[in-house]
């Protein structure tokens, strides 16, 4: 049995929401922080899609999706582990659900942002060092590994308050439980 719970999720819900995650994605990618012009804009939209739209999710599942959305990512904002924008950002994808998806895509990004930190501490670790030397002098290949000494740099200024662009990880969490949504539960 999956935790996806089988609500409607209108297809103009699921068309507003991808381009306001992969445009977060990509600016917190570059440039380590999610514009408010970004969350602005999405929640607008959502607002927009859930009372003016004929099937749309309703206003209140709207507003308990942003608050459920919210409320995940709170207490790691007050521990300075994520930033305003990641948590105004997975407060936008609930507007965009509802509570039932948006509480989902909260622990979905929750695994794959662990997923994403330990893979990161492993690879600035001495198995990672030793690792790189074993493939680097290996006879099975030419080839001169190298593997990345840290995350993505950011272009200038790093504004995030913690070690990952977490909104990448809220935009993948996003695009699979749409994906899961689309494609199993309808």
């Amino acid at each position: 049995m999956t935790l996806l719970m089988l609500t409607e999720l209108p297809y103009a819900s699921m068309a507003g929401l991808i381009p306001v995650v992969l445009g977060a994605a990509w600016y917190d990618w570059f440039y380590w922080r999610i514009p408010n012009s970004i969350v602005a804009a999405g929640a607008t939209a959502a607002l927009m899609l859930s009372l003016f739209t004929v099937n749309g999710i309703g206003f209140f599942s709207c507003v308990m999706g942003g608050l459920t959305g919210f409320c995940m990512l709170l207490p790691f904002y007050l521990l300075k582990g994520v930033a305003a924008g990641d948590v105004k950002l997975l407060s936008v994808v609930g507007m965009f659900t509802g509570p039932v998806l948006g509480f989902e895509t909260a622990l979905l990004s929750f695994l794959l942002g662990g997923v994403w930190a330990i893979g990161m501490l492993y690879l600035q670790s001495n198995s990672a060092q030793l690792l790189k030397q074993s493939f680097r002098f290996s006879q099975l290949s030419n080839i001169a590994w190298s593997l990345p000494e840290r995350a993505p740099a950011p272009v200038m200024h790093r504004t995030s308050r913690g070690s990952i662009p977490y909104g990448v990880v809220i935009s993948m969490a996003s695009m699979i439980i749409l994906f899961i949504h689309l494609f199993y539960a309808r």
